[in-house]
């Protein structure tokens, strides 16, 4: 629930700011992708000390980031096909293409990111499956 809480305020501050950057001029492929940058620096700060309680270090980060560049590229990708190529309204196409990324970026996010210590290879601390093997 707190992960599809924070993808709904980042979905929503994404838009928001697409709206604005376009209305601004900005041409509707930067506007995107300037927009989910946005929305990732959010998405970074709630999901890591909110969604999962996640130590913030630079590994983490660094996943984060990668996973977050190809949501990134997804998204202007989507956007230039959509516009260019389908001619659809760019805020209607931002809005197909935002939770079509969205579940790109939470699958990884979830698996690559801010993955559980129980399921951690290395059985890291707070890993139940060694621990349980451990004490028995």
């Amino acid at each position: 629930m707190r992960f599809a809480a924070v993808g709904a305020l980042n979905t929503a501050l994404t838009l928001a700011m697409f709206a604005l950057l376009t209305h601004t001029g900005v041409p509707a492929t930067l506007a995107s992708l300037l927009a989910f940058a946005i929305g990732a620096v959010n998405g970074y700060v709630l999901n890591r000390s909110w969604t999962f309680r996640a130590a913030g270090g630079v590994g983490t980060l660094g996943r984060y980031v990668l996973v977050q560049a190809c949501g990134a590229g997804c998204s202007a990708g989507g956007m230039a096909l959509a516009v260019t190529a389908l001619r659809l309204p760019q805020l209607l196409a931002e809005g197909i293409v935002v939770p079509a990324v969205a579940l790109v970026t939470y699958t990884l996010s979830r698996r690559l990111v801010f993955r559980p210590a129980a399921v951690d290879s290395a059985g890291a601390p707070g890993d139940r499956r060694r621990l349980s093997s451990v004490s028995s």
